[in-house]
Protein backbone atom coordinates (compact mmCIF):
# COMPACT_ATOMS: atom_id res chain seq x y z
CA UNK A 1 0.00 0.00 0.00
CA UNK A 2 1.42 3.33 -0.70
CA UNK A 3 0.19 6.61 0.67
CA UNK A 4 0.21 9.94 -0.59
CA UNK A 5 1.10 13.24 0.22
CA UNK A 6 -1.26 15.81 -0.37
CA UNK A 7 1.09 19.06 -2.06
CA UNK A 8 -0.52 22.50 -1.87
CA UNK A 9 -0.89 23.31 -5.26
CA UNK A 10 -0.44 26.96 -4.77
CA UNK A 11 1.04 29.59 -2.11
CA UNK A 12 -1.89 30.44 -0.69
CA UNK A 13 -2.61 27.15 0.34
CA UNK A 14 0.62 27.19 2.42
CA UNK A 15 0.08 27.90 6.29
CA UNK A 16 1.64 31.36 7.29
CA UNK A 17 4.04 31.58 10.51
CA UNK A 18 2.45 34.37 12.52
CA UNK A 19 4.63 37.57 12.90
CA UNK A 20 5.11 39.07 15.76
CA UNK A 21 4.33 42.69 16.15
CA UNK A 22 6.70 45.44 16.36
CA UNK A 23 6.11 46.09 20.44
CA UNK A 24 6.75 42.56 20.96
CA UNK A 25 9.84 42.96 19.26
CA UNK A 26 10.81 45.79 20.63
CA UNK A 27 10.00 44.72 24.20
CA UNK A 28 12.48 41.66 23.79
CA UNK A 29 15.36 43.84 22.69
CA UNK A 30 15.05 45.75 25.92
CA UNK A 31 15.20 42.87 28.04
CA UNK A 32 18.47 42.32 26.02
CA UNK A 33 20.14 45.70 26.51
CA UNK A 34 20.73 45.05 30.24
CA UNK A 35 21.90 42.00 29.74
CA UNK A 36 24.24 43.47 26.88
CA UNK A 37 25.43 45.92 29.55
CA UNK A 38 26.05 43.80 32.14
CA UNK A 39 28.74 41.76 30.07
CA UNK A 40 30.35 44.66 28.56
CA UNK A 41 30.91 45.61 31.87
CA UNK A 42 32.16 42.26 33.12
CA UNK A 43 34.27 42.35 29.84
CA UNK A 44 35.95 45.33 30.33
CA UNK A 45 36.61 44.44 34.42
CA UNK A 46 38.13 41.17 33.10
CA UNK A 47 40.27 43.48 30.66
CA UNK A 48 42.36 44.48 33.39
CA UNK A 49 43.02 41.30 34.77
CA UNK A 50 43.74 40.11 31.98
CA UNK A 51 46.36 43.14 31.94
CA UNK A 52 47.79 42.07 35.36
CA UNK A 53 47.53 38.21 34.19
CA UNK A 54 49.68 39.08 30.99
CA UNK A 55 52.13 41.53 33.19
CA UNK A 56 52.69 38.85 36.16
CA UNK A 57 53.88 36.30 33.31
CA UNK A 58 55.73 38.70 31.27
CA UNK A 59 57.95 39.23 35.27
CA UNK A 60 58.08 35.76 35.42
CA UNK A 61 59.53 34.99 32.04
CA UNK A 62 61.84 37.76 32.67
CA UNK A 63 62.62 36.70 35.93
CA UNK A 64 63.66 33.19 35.03
CA UNK A 65 65.84 34.34 32.20
CA UNK A 66 67.61 36.30 34.37
CA UNK A 67 68.23 33.58 36.83
CA UNK A 68 68.91 31.05 33.79
CA UNK A 69 71.34 33.91 32.36
CA UNK A 70 73.01 34.52 35.32
CA UNK A 71 73.67 30.55 36.59
CA UNK A 72 74.71 29.93 32.60
CA UNK A 73 77.33 32.43 33.60
CA UNK A 74 78.09 31.81 36.72
CA UNK A 75 79.02 27.97 35.33
CA UNK A 76 81.08 29.79 32.54
CA UNK A 77 83.23 31.44 35.14
CA UNK A 78 83.53 28.55 37.72
CA UNK A 79 84.73 26.54 34.53
CA UNK A 80 87.03 29.15 33.06
CA UNK A 81 88.50 29.36 36.97
CA UNK A 82 88.41 25.49 36.87
CA UNK A 83 90.61 25.61 33.71
CA UNK A 84 93.28 28.02 35.20
CA UNK A 85 93.57 25.51 38.23
CA UNK A 86 92.29 28.09 40.82
CA UNK A 87 90.48 26.87 43.45
CA UNK A 88 86.39 26.46 42.90
CA UNK A 89 83.27 25.09 44.60
CA UNK A 90 83.32 22.00 43.26
CA UNK A 91 79.67 21.24 44.71
CA UNK A 92 78.32 24.46 42.77
CA UNK A 93 80.15 23.27 40.01
CA UNK A 94 78.44 20.45 39.65
CA UNK A 95 74.91 21.49 40.51
CA UNK A 96 74.75 24.13 37.94
CA UNK A 97 76.43 21.51 35.27
CA UNK A 98 73.47 19.48 36.05
CA UNK A 99 71.10 22.37 35.59
CA UNK A 100 72.57 22.99 32.29
CA UNK A 101 72.19 19.40 31.29
CA UNK A 102 68.18 19.50 32.21
CA UNK A 103 67.86 22.82 30.65
CA UNK A 104 68.99 21.29 27.31
CA UNK A 105 66.30 18.20 27.84
CA UNK A 106 69.07 15.70 28.99
CA UNK A 107 67.22 13.13 31.03
CA UNK A 108 68.70 13.12 34.59
CA UNK A 109 69.04 10.18 37.32
CA UNK A 110 66.69 10.60 40.37
CA UNK A 111 70.30 11.14 42.39
CA UNK A 112 71.12 13.95 39.76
Amino acid sequence: SSSQHSKPSNVDDVPSIPQESNATSASRTADLEPISSQTEAQEMSNEGTDDQTDSKKEFDDSSTTQKNNSDSEELRNLLDRFERGEDIDEDRLYELELLERHRMGESLTSVE
